[in-house]
């Protein structure tokens, strides 16, 4: 089992970050298309299973099942998500990006 320290992580989340920034506008584009697709996917499956769901309990919990699978989709289809990109952060602030690099990523 892999198990990083907090120094690991950090020097992770910078090397991945910095990865990021030097990622072509093109390539950014296209996996923030794949990202919206994921997530899109996912909100139509919920709507879907929540509409023939018959108590309120249950569209909660068939909801809360179902829509976590297009974040997953994300992370394992290596998509750019907003979210997952604003830890880009860490790599400037180690160094190892530049604020123009994450501006230019955030803005794409």
């Amino acid at each position: 089992m892999n198990l990083f320290s907090p120094a690991e992580v950090v020097a992770n989340y910078a090397a991945a970050g910095a990865a990021k920034t030097r990622l072509p506008v093109w390539k950014i584009l296209l996996l923030g298309m794949l990202a919206g697709f994921c997530i899109a996917t996912a909100a139509a499956a919920t709507n879907v299973i929540s509409h023939n769901a018959g108590a309120a309990a249950s569209v909660r919990l068939l909801s809360g099942l179902v829509f976590p699978l297009g974040l997953i989709m994300v992370i394992l289809l290596g998509a750019e998500l907003f979210t997952g990109n604003c830890l880009i952060s860490i790599a400037v602030l180690d160094g190892t990006a530049t604020v123009g690099g994450m501006l230019r990523n955030w803005s794409c």
